[in-house]
């Protein structure tokens, strides 16, 4: 019998840059009937130094999505890179929504594709994220 499937993100790209996960604090994969299932993951790199040094926030990935017809619900990201960070709402509260795919390679495995705005930085963001669910 095979072992359960780990729940895990495998990488997050920004603008094609290939960020450097923190240390995983928490995953969770929740699937009711009722509900879409909902992919939730953080964490915190302690090799980091945050500025101010009282910021406590955390790296984290959201999504809401169907997996019976790979619809893309929702996706929340926070990612905190060079001091600086980078929030993602899709679909966001503007006019500007931008575009989100969600595919499926293989059993349990996604990836979603977004060109996005995003808070912290003044442009629209690329974004790729492969998880585990």
């Amino acid at each position: 019998m095979a072992a359960p499937q780990a729940e895990y993100v495998d990488s997050i790209d920004i603008n094609d840059q290939l960020f450097a996960l923190p240390k995983t604090r928490l995953v969770l994969c929740t699937r009711t009937p009722a509900a879409a299932p909902l992919f939730f993951w953080t964490g915190s790199d302690v090799l980091t130094s945050r500025r101010p040094l009282s910021d406590r926030g955390s790296d984290s990935v959201e999504v809401g999505f169907d997996d019976t017809t790979l619809t893309l619900k929702a996706v929340t990201l926070q990612m905190y890179h060079r001091g600086k960070q980078i929030s993602v709402q899709w679909p966001d509260v503007s006019s500007t929504t931008g575009f989100a795919s969600l595919t499926s390679p293989g059993p349990h495995r996604y990836v979603i594709a977004a060109d996005v705005p995003a808070s912290g930085v003044k442009a629209r963001l690329s974004l790729r994220i492969e998880f585990h669910c």
